[in-house]
């Protein structure tokens, strides 16, 4: 029974990036989304796989090789029946404490890359945006507050940005920058998220950054700062506007718990 919808822990998502084994995760969600939790490779599943994937049938036995020596799946040699194991169980191999899941929602296979990578980019931009409003109210909580009384505003049905620097997501999840750069590629490319240029007026003249670049080029500052017209700006972090769903995977956050209680 094909299922249309599945929520993938953005755990693993992190993972299968930093070990380069996305297109192995690709034939396991595949397989999740087609088969349940068991299967025979019989010769119709083997050309369903080849024409929906797009591999030829030597690599999707190397790929099916590689999820049964890491035990994504297991096999039967008396029946023939291979069994895919659980979100929760292959979880637990990342030792990772992200308990939230984004949802594949019947799209493309064939863009699954692009999905884990705006998956994991969507991820990160909205809890750090949670990070840091959260941290301002922490700091405004020891103010005095005046109660004022205002009308409710209205929900916006603008499309919400985030800013999440390159940078940051390096560091978050142990990959080199120029990695983050070609994820926010072909994400964007395959329209799971928009990326849109951000500045800011900058209080340089023309004359003042070219003299600057001219004596003091090898300052890394000066490289976030362009000409735009006769004007300086300062780049800031793109804006990134994420056409993704996520939902909390209560069955990881129990497994957290359980793991910090044998502790």
């Amino acid at each position: 029974m094909r299922q249309n919808y599945l929520n993938i822990p953005v755990s693993l998502c992190v993972f299968s990036i930093q070990q380069g084994c996305i297109r192995e995760f690709q034939l396991f969600v595949w397989l999740k989304i087609n088969c349940n939790h068991r299967f025979t490779v019989s010769n119709q599943l083997m050309f369903k796989s080849i024409r929906e994937i797009g591999d030829t049938k030597q690599t999707i036995q190397k790929r099916l090789q590689w999820l049964l020596d890491r035990k994504w799946i297991s096999y039967n040699s008396k029946t023939g029946i291979y069994h895919l194991n659980s979100f929760r169980i292959i979880h637990r191999k990342t030792n990772s404490s992200v308990s939230k899941g984004v949802l594949w929602e019947n799209y493309d296979i064939q863009k699954f890359k692009a999905f884990v990578c705006a998956g994991v980019i969507g991820y990160y931009a909205k809890r750090k945006h949670y990070n840091d409003t959260h941290e301002i109210r922490l700091r405004d909580k020891g103010q005095k507050q005046v109660r004022v009384k205002k009308a409710r505003p209205k929900k916006s049905l603008a499309p919400v940005s985030f800013s999440l620097p390159i940078t940051y997501l390096s560091k978050a999840i142990g990959v080199p920058e120029s990695t983050i750069r070609n994820m926010k590629l072909i994400a964007s490319q395959n329209l799971f998220i928009e990326v849109e240029n951000n500045f800011a007026n900058s209080n340089l003249s023309v004359s003042e950054l070219h003299n600057l670049r001219k004596f003091s080029k090898d300052l890394p500052e000066l490289k976030k700062f362009k000409l735009k017209g006769d004007r300086v700006v300062e780049q800031l972090p793109d804006k990134i506007f994420v056409d993704l769903n996520f939902r909390y995977k209560s069955i990881l956050k129990q497994n957290e718990l359980t793991n910090r209680h044998r502790k």
